[in-house]
């Protein structure tokens, strides 16, 4: 969990954390659960995809909260 929090310490797209951190199916649940405890935050105005930008705890989001 130290190492997702660690790759998010500036937004940047989801996939690109994950990756950062190692195989996305090992370590998307651990980035949707420091989405869900509060961590790591994403904008809330798009539905969460690969591309959404998160940030962490404390980060607004852009005005879009989307990354293109």
């Amino acid at each position: 969990m130290a190492a997702v929090v660690e790759a998010f310490t500036r937004a940047r797209p989801l996939i690109e954390g994950t990756e950062a951190v190692g195989d996305p199916i090992e370590v998307l649940p651990c980035v949707f659960h420091a989405l869900w405890d509060g961590q790591l935050t994403a904008g809330l105005e798009t539905p969460l995809h690969e591309r959404v930008l998160v940030g962490p705890r404390g980060w607004s989001g852009p005005e879009t909260g989307d990354a293109g």
